[in-house]
């Protein structure tokens, strides 16, 4: 501890330190003050200052002349910090903040939002919160701030440096499950329409897969469209379809399944009466994608993904930084 450390504070750490290791259970009750006060070495003054601050928090239960007892479901043991990027559609924030709103347990979540990051260092110093899950980046705080986040149970979702424990989520890998799933189930050519967030990085990727899959890969295949563009699939399917007939997909990867709707509107209207090729699409709330029904999905399901993120931070205990990727599934067909 810090020589500068306030009393108050170094207690509060010391008693929620020996809630969480099991000294004093939930629903047990605590030894007298004037006793915590001897054993810790304090004024009765600050232990009771403390003692009604853990009270307030949540970690401890007060019953007047019956003494204090340590709450049911502590902080310091349960409670986890998720901390979400603002989602302003049906995205995978959204999945996971409804999820977690019915999380059987045991853990609890506190939903947060990223700019909040900043503060969850002292959370965790002052065991106000039992570890903490991020969906994105932490890369931005400061490294003094990093390097405090790493003594304490928190993962990442996503893209991450190897400094901390973390789920993968990758994109490209996703795009690969559904190219080798397609082509697995008798599909020559496999097309690709994807929201052209990373295009660089996209076709460098695929471009990496050529050799493993086991059809011909055609880069003039992929389509990227614009996040912020509406009526592009309309012009870019007629240059796609101008392929000889030969060379056309017989299927179609799609990453986003909002995406799927346009696809379909335009497939209509240059097929005509030809049978459409079939279509796979990644879905983002798999219960909340009425819009993905003409498509196969498959993605990550986000009970799946919290139950992988709360195994990760009892882990992390004990490995430095577990790593562990998640792969989608199939989950219905429309």
């Amino acid at each position: 501890m810090k020589p500068q450390e306030p009393v108050r504070l170094r207690l509060r750490r010391r008693i929620c330190a020996a809630i969480a290791d099991g000294l004093w259970p939930p629903g047990s009750r605590l030894p007298g003050r004037d006793q915590l006060a001897l054993d810790y070495g304090v004024s009765l003054r600050s232990l009771q200052q403390t003692v009604d601050e853990l009270v307030s928090d949540g970690h401890l239960v007060s019953h007047g002349g019956h003494g204090t007892m340590v709450a049911e479901h502590p902080p310091c043991c349960e409670l986890v910090g998720l901390y979400l990027p603002a989602d302003c559609g049906p995205g995978l924030a959204t999945n996971l903040r409804l999820t977690a709103e019915h999380w059987p347990g045991p853990l609890r979540f506190q939903m947060r939002s990223h700019h909040e990051i900043e503060h969850l260092a002292t959370e965790l110093q002052d065991y106000r919160m039992h570890g903490a899950i991020i969906l994105g980046e932490v890369q931005h705080l400061d490294q003094s701030v990093q390097r405090c986040l790493r003594q304490f149970p928190v993962v990442i979702i996503g893209f991450m440096s190897e400094r901390f424990p973390r789920l993968h989520l990758d994109l490209f890998a996703s795009i690969r499950w559904g190219l080798e799933h397609l082509i697995n189930t008798g599909k020559q050519r496999v097309g690709i329409v994807t929201s052209a967030r990373s295009s660089p990085m996209l076709q460098q990727r695929l471009q990496g897969y050529h050799g493993e899959l086991s059809s011909p890969w055609d880069p003039r295949l992929v389509l990227e469209i614009p996040l912020e563009s509406t009526h592009i699939v309309d012009n870019l399917l007629p240059l796609w379809w101008s392929l000889p007939a030969g060379q056309r997909p017989d299927a179609i990867l799609i990453s986003d399944d909002h995406l799927v709707p346009p696809v379909s509107q335009a497939l209509a209207k240059l097929l005509s009466n030809t049978a459409p090729p079939a279509l796979l699409a990644h879905a983002n709330i798999p219960a909340m994608s009425p819009c993905a029904l003409p498509a196969e999905r498959y993605g990550f399901r986000s009970q799946d993904i919290l139950g992988n993120a709360c195994d990760l931070l009892r882990q992390a205990a004990n490995e430095p930084a577990p790593i562990r990727t998640l792969l989608p599934t199939l989950l219905s067909q429309g």
